[in-house]
């Protein structure tokens, strides 16, 4: 085996591990954060919506200068164990509040860890050979759901012996052996000679655009799990929530790596293309099905393996349409854009949801998702949009 295939494949086992380590402490901390914000800081419904609506779009909004900067400064390694790092004292800050304001400095700057995916996945590509990049990457969001998986499990069990702010104590210390493997582990080059960068969006092949565009599209109708899991709560009893999220996460993670595998061989497009028109059908059936414990399971299993595949494809998608120089940056316009179109989308389920009722919330994500698909279908058969 060549060096540099050996590298690759540390690389690779080095990523897989920071992004399992730490998705493992941020899902212990899951189940008990509203619980956290509203009963034991005693903190209004209203100002729980305002620290995980303006976490989420920080999250979002920061991939692009990260990967901006990353393009710019032509460095990767630092943003992603600096990402780590400020998730692990996010945890620290969280469990030191005494009261419900000094919650909002700590999650912003959780999310501003996000900073790490765009150079991190800019990375990931450039190492991992672009005939295995979905390989690669569905091994990543594999592991990278595995945490998800057992995170839950971890903190239900140590959860009675450990209370509240010992439990985000203990889920601090997975993020710091995160930010110390890519410390010390993950090696890059020295760039010695300066190179100007300016971003253009023009300078963007014009495939991508139209993948950010139909993505776009998509993400309009893509609202939030906790739409399945209020509508699923009608006819399932909520003890069986924690399940249903460990289901959904397990198949995400069965389903990333032959995800990839199988775009390796006939291309991404196709594949992405089956997840975006899942998440279509997962909609449909949950208007149509006969709610009962058996059908919510599969029916979050069927979401689970939708997440799965479009959260391993995007990345190196955008990745085979863009130059090596702007990648990072590449990646984090099109995860900020695809984030940002996914508020409106759960904002306007949400109203739909109140004013007339769940199932139209649920057909307005449907079509719209469809929309979207289908216009990526068409790009797709397009003369200019060649398979990659």
């Amino acid at each position: 085996m060549s060096r540099k295939k050996r590298n690759g494949i540390k690389e690779l086992l080095t990523f897989s591990s920071a992004s399992f380590l730490n998705d493992v402490g941020s899902d212990m901390l899951r189940p008990f954060w509203p619980i956290f914000v509203t009963s034991i800081l005693n903190a209004p419904m209203s100002f729980l919506g305002l620290l995980d609506g303006l976490g989420e779009a920080i999250a979002y909004a920061i991939r692009f200068p990260g990967g901006y900067l990353s393009d710019k400064l032509r460095q990767r390694k630092p943003f992603i164990w600096l990402g780590y790092l400020f998730a692990a004292f996010a945890r620290i800050g969280y469990a030191m509040s005494r009261f419900a304001g000094l919650l909002l400095p700590f999650k912003i700057l959780d999310r501003l860890g996000k900073i790490r995916d765009p150079p991190r996945d800019a990375l990931l590509s450039e190492i991992v050979d672009k005939r295995k990049r979905g390989r690669g990457f569905g091994f990543l969001t594999a592991a990278d759901n595995l945490g998800a998986t057992l995170g839950p499990l971890i903190a239900f069990l140590i959860f009675p012996f450990l209370g509240f702010r010992k439990l985000f104590l203990i889920a601090a210390i997975p993020s710091f052996v995160s930010a110390f493997l890519i410390f010390s582990l993950i090696r890059e080059k020295r760039q010695t000679k300066k190179i100007g960068f300016k971003f253009r969006f023009k300078e963007l092949d014009g495939r991508l655009k139209l993948l950010i565009f139909s993505s776009a599209i998509f993400a309009l109708g893509w609202f939030s799990l906790s739409f399945f899991v209020v509508f699923v709560t009608q006819k399932v009893k909520i003890g069986f929530v924690p399940l249903l999220f460990i289901t959904m996460s397990g198949f995400a993670s069965l389903a990333a790596y032959p995800a990839g595998r199988i775009s390796d061989r006939i291309g991404r497009k196709v594949v992405l293309l089956t997840g975006y028109l899942l998440f279509s059908l997962v909609c449909f059936l949950f208007i149509h099905a006969r709610l009962n414990l058996f059908s919510a399971f599969v029916l979050f299993a069927l979401y689970g393996v939708h997440y799965g595949i479009i959260t391993t494809l995007q990345s190196p998608f955008v990745a085979d349409l863009s130059r090596k120089t702007l990648r990072a940056s590449a990646i984090g316009i099109f995860q900020t854009v695809f984030g940002l179109c996914s508020l409106p989308a759960s904002l306007i389920a949400g109203f739909l949801w109140d004013a007339f009722s769940a199932r139209v919330a649920f057909y307005y994500g449907m079509f719209v998702s469809l929309l979207g698909t289908l216009l990526f279908f068409v790009l797709v058969r397009s003369k200019n949009f060649n398979n990659t």
